[in-house]
């Protein structure tokens, strides 16, 4: 590799007396020449430690600013503004016998499935991995190194620009310490999952991560993501369900984030208003004066539309919850139990029974579905839980859902 790609000579890592982790200079790759001499490279390992930054605030996709990879003892920043072709790199991370290593891996996936037109697999997220070995819930990557290593890692440029030119060194030596120690936390935890019988475990909840279907975005369905939609009748369903595709679509091709668009509260409130003339768009609560010059008339044509359309072209009813209480206190129960079974197999409660696991497992039991809720402990989930408390669960809340039906008879 061509050190002379490096723009402000080599960044120091970590003591070398620590076992495992890549100590080299880190080397920034900003040509095409310096990028295959790096694939080179990687084509004869098993594993490649990976993070990316980018920056997001202002745009709908992400702006990769640096991709970093430790593998083979080196440790490499990939410039993806200053490499004109990023295509060597893409089919590297194809490789399906290659493990990506990741800390925290969803958003790193997100860039990097715009970026190659797929998620990069398989992946080894250790923070999940930790999770399982009693280093908490998610736990940051400067608290497992710390654990791990002993090493207080600098955190200062968490929110610096990546997009702009040069890059200080200071952010190249923040970039490099975020892969370094992927190689070592990868050797200590994948031995220790293995120890404790929980490999196969973290591989199936790492797996979970890399589907393609999370970074997908179906813009007809995105307004079923909206909270309360049994608060709208069906026609009002078919406006927000085709406002909120329109504005997907339009924040893609303009680049932008939803809510530069149309944010959610004024999306509802067109609806909730169904205005007629742009002077009544325009008096809607939240309207930006921008939003009616740019995208006025097309927001009116839309609900015009939507008010024409036959009865068996509108979605369908979102009901109102049922036995809120009731549903509520079943849904505690199922999740203290739970959290107990978390306890005794010393797992963060938060890991093996998601809240949300929990409110869907409630919702499908009090729709009547009896079997329904247990669909969704599965998998680790299922073997970690137990066919014996499944069941009692099961046929107590199946109990509790008869009751309370009964009850309102």
């Amino acid at each position: 590799m061509d050190r002379g790609d490096m723009s402000a000579g080599g960044y120091e890592g970590p003591a070398p007396e620590l076992p495992g982790v890549v100590d080299s200079e880190a080397i920034l790759v900003q040509s095409a020449e310096a990028l295959g001499e790096l694939c080179s490279r990687l084509r004869g390992c098993d594993a490649v430690g990976m993070d990316t930054e980018f920056v997001r605030s202002r745009t709908y996709f992400p702006t990769l600013g640096l991709i970093q990879l430790v593998a083979d003892g080196g440790v490499f920043l990939v410039d993806p503004l200053g490499v004109d072709d990023l295509s060597p790199l893409v089919e590297i991370l194809a490789d399906p016998r290659l493990i990506k290593i990741f800390h925290s891996c969803q958003e790193d996936l997100e860039a990097l499935y715009y970026l190659c037109g797929f998620a990069p697999g398989p992946v080894f997220d250790t923070q999940v991995a930790a999770s399982f070995l009693g280093y908490g819930f998610q736990p940051g990557y400067g608290s497992l190194v710390k654990a791990l290593f002993g090493v207080e890692l600098d955190k200062d440029e968490t929110r610096s620009n990546w997009i702009k030119r040069p890059l200080s060194e200071s952010q190249l030596i923040y970039a490099a310490q975020d892969v370094r120690y992927l190689p070592a936390m990868y050797s200590i935890l994948g031995q220790a999952l293995t120890e404790q019988g929980r490999l196969s475990w973290a591989r199936e909840e790492c797996a979970a991560l890399e589907g393609e279907a999370r970074f997908e975005t179906d813009a007809a369905c995105y307004y079923l993501r909206m909270r309360s939609l049994w608060q709208f009748d069906r026609r009002e369903l078919a406006a927000l369900r085709d406002l909120s595709a329109w504005r997907e679509h339009e924040a893609m091709s303009r680049d932008l984030p939803r809510s530069f668009v149309l944010d959610d509260k004024s999306l509802r409130a067109v609806v909730r208003d169904w205005p007629g003339k742009l002077a009544d768009l325009a008096a809607v609560e939240g309207m930006r004066p921008q939003v009616v010059r740019r995208s006025g008339k097309v927001i009116l044509a839309m609900l015009r539309q939507a008010r024409q359309l036959p009865e068996e072209e509108l979605p369908p009813a979102h009901g109102r919850p049922l036995h809120t209480h009731a549903l509520k206190a079943a849904a505690d129960e199922a999740k203290a139990a739970l959290d107990r079974r978390a306890g005794e197999l010393g797992l963060p409660p938060e890991l093996l029974a998601p809240r949300k696991l929990v409110a869907d497992m409630m919702c499908d039991l009090f729709m009547g579905q009896a079997d329904a809720p247990w669909k969704h402990i599965t998998g680790w989930r299922g073997q970690a839980v137990g066919e014996s408390l499944l069941r009692n669960l099961a046929e107590r809340h199946a109990r509790q859902r008869q009751s309370y039906r009964s009850s309102d008879d």
